[in-house]
């Protein structure tokens, strides 16, 4: 699964740092080459980075000995003892043992030598803390029409209106893949495209960028006007090379002589050939492919990846959201294309329907089924499991209430048996289903709660609140130990406890949903964007909400609004820019923080409409507070 990019330490090299530690400490000569008295050992200095909250005065150390103590388990921090006096006096009490998340960094030779304490970088998130604050500094806009990038902004290009992050070239630091489905190829309006920019020191670059297009040798297929190249990505290692492959959806594409039938491409990853190794195209034509090529079946216009028969290969779900079934137009219907060592397999691929054995719901004209998806672990058995959107289910008499199908992994792949059917009438779920509210019209997955378990975050755009109209919501679903329950749900708006913002008509929060991990930390950051948000008096400007945490059933603990009147955001809000449409989590800039990317595609350039733009904020380099740390037992 790769939805998530996480940023926890191993717990094996901190135990060894610390069994490191507990050796070299009381070989630590003084600045006069005599032994350190066992009574009184000489201290190790910690530099330790507090996220949102200032752990001494003025970042001075501190007087007297600091005991640690770790929590194997959890590989945890549990303890911090100062002397008294020490601690900043003006800031929230702070809880030393509620950190958790150490990354550690070999400190420089230099920091060894004679007379010198020994440095160890260390970082630590806390529960019930903000996370760091993201566009502090350093925020970057990238358009075509960026020095350095290929291709020239064009009036409806919608240059970053999908985005994916993976280290794909396997230096270190995470790169971009940005979706132009409307760009111009070859004189063919909305062929469309994927710009890739690589990570480095300081951030996304436009060197060594790459622009990927249907017309470009080697690929297979035609350019072909319509087709929207890029409309959908998704990112797994699906021949466990250990480098990340991409996923390209192209639904408009012809196939034969069905119109706009859709089709994926397939890019595979090696050392010397990021996403040029391998390169596969799929069809609905496809031998062992289920189903046939059809007009405006849209084929790729959904992708996730995840590991489902947990076999070690990702394995690709494929939304076809208009799909007929059988007479039934649009149904909908979901492929599974298994992971190998030579490419994904499309024979035996596994198609999944509402009119399968053991799934909740039925095929009904227009519902959708794989307009959107999303890959977790809800249940935390080591299978990936699909949640599969249904945004125009029909729920009783509320037509287009919408649903979600949850389908769990097991050794033969996904299995049909078993799986649940969730929607807002569903016993014990907070609100009920009405007329419009497209439920599931977005989901993204992730452990928001910090258990342990994947949870779910189903978006819900057009949901009433109060007497606002289409003002939008996120409703949450935690793991269990069976799967998802509706034990302890949350329906979350702006307006809700710790949510800033008030809810607007037509706003549409919940749109988009991502999952990535934004510190070091328990936490998976969900992360909403909204692009028809109001910022001031600008209509559909757009703005991002990150959410630190939850608790199940009670409350967000913290979140942060972004959008392009804040200051450090690049850019301005302007009308339509729809600012947060697309969003993707990677550590661009290589500083073991992860940074977010947003999808800009209204963004008007040199006065092209919806030409569109990428902005990146980069979590900050926080300052270090160092605290000696004294070897030896705790009192």
């Amino acid at each position: 699964m790769h939805a998530q990019i996480p940023l926890r330490p191993s717990r094996l090299g901190l135990v060894a740092l610390i069994v490191l530690l507990g050796v070299l400490a009381p070989a630590l000569p003084t600045a006069a080459q005599e032994p350190v008295p066992a009574a009184n050992p000489a201290p190790l200095y910690l530099p330790l980075v507090h996220s949102g909250t200032r752990v001494l005065p003025d970042d001075e150390p501190a007087g007297g000995a600091v005991a640690l103590s770790f929590a194997a388990e959890e590989a945890a921090l549990a303890a911090i003892a100062a002397a008294p006096g020490e601690r900043a006096t003006d800031e929230p009490e702070w809880n030393p043992g509620a950190l958790d998340g150490l990354a550690v960094e070999p400190a420089p030779e230099s920091a060894a030598a004679v007379g010198e304490p020994l440095t160890v970088p260390l970082i630590a998130a806390t529960e019930g803390r903000a996370a760091p604050q993201l566009a502090g500094t350093g925020g970057e806009l990238f358009s075509q029409e960026t020095l350095g990038l290929p291709g020239t902004a064009e009036l409806d290009d919608h240059f970053g209106d999908q985005l994916a992050s993976a280290d794909f070239n396997g230096d270190g630091w995470a790169d971009l893949a940005v979706g132009i489905p409307n760009e111009t190829v070859g004189g063919l309006v909305g062929a469309g495209a994927v710009q890739l920019l690589f990570g480095r020191a300081g951030g996304l670059a436009v060197a060594s960028n790459q622009l990927i297009t249907l017309d470009m040798s080697g690929v297979p297929g035609a350019a072909q006007e319509g087709a929207h190249m890029g409309s959908a990505l998704a990112v797994g290692d699906f021949d466990r090379n250990g480098y990340p492959d991409l996923a390209v959806g192209v639904p408009g594409q012809d196939v034969d002589l069905a119109r706009f039938a859709g089709a994926v491409l397939i890019f595979f990853s090696t050392r010397e050939k990021p996403l040029h190794g391998e390169i596969q195209f799929v069809t609905q034509a496809t031998a062992g492919v289920p189903g046939t090529a059809e007009d405006r079946d849209s084929f790729g216009a959904a992708l996730a990846a995840g590991d489902f028969d947990a076999d070690g290969y990702d394995d690709l779900a494929i939304g076809t959201p208009t799909e007929d079934a059988g007479a039934v137009a649009d149904a909908g219907e979901v492929t599974l294309l298994r992971g190998s060592e030579h490419l994904l397999v499309p024979a035996g691929a596994t198609p999944l329907s509402q009119d399968a054995e053991g799934v909740g719901g039925v095929s009904e004209a227009a519902d959708f089924f794989g307009d959107a998806l999303a890959v977790g672990d809800f249940d935390r058995d080591g299978f990936a499991d699909l949640a599969v959107g249904v945004p125009f289910e029909a729920i009783g008499a509320a037509g287009e209430a919408g649903a979600v199908n949850l389908f769990y992994g097991a050794p033969g792949g996904l299995r049909t048996v078993g799986s649940q059917l969730w929607s807002q009438d569903v016993a014990g779920v907070a609100d009920s289903s009405e007329a419009m509210d497209h439920f599931g019209l977005s989901l993204a997955a992730g452990d928001f709660s910090g258990d342990g378990r994947d949870d779910l975050a189903v978006g819900v755009p057009h949901e009433e609140v109060g007497a606002l109209s289409d003002s939008g919501a996120v409703h949450l679903f935690f793991g269990g130990a069976t799967g998802l329950v509706a034990t302890r749900n949350q329906l979350v708006h702006e307006g809700s406890t710790n949510v800033p913002g008030e809810p607007g008509d037509g706003e549409h929060f919940g749109y988009v949903l991502a999952a990535g991990q934004m510190s070091a930390g328990k936490y998976v950051d969900l992360i909403v964007g909204n692009p028809h948000e109001r910022v001031g008096s600008v209509y559909e400007a757009g703005a991002v909400l990150l959410i630190h945490g939850l608790v199940p059933g009670e409350q967000i603990i913290s979140s942060e609004l972004h959008h392009q009147d804040r200051a450090g955001v690049p850019g301005d809000a302007t009308d339509d820019a729809l600012f947060g449409v697309a969003l993707a989590v990677g550590d661009f800039d290589g500083d073991l923080q992860n940074d977010l990317a947003v999808g800009a595609p209204g963004t008007d350039i040199n006065g092209l409409d919806d030409a569109g733009a990428v902005i990146t904020l980069y979590a900050p380099h926080q300052a270090l507070c160092f605290l000696p740390l004294a070897m030896g037992a705790a009192d």
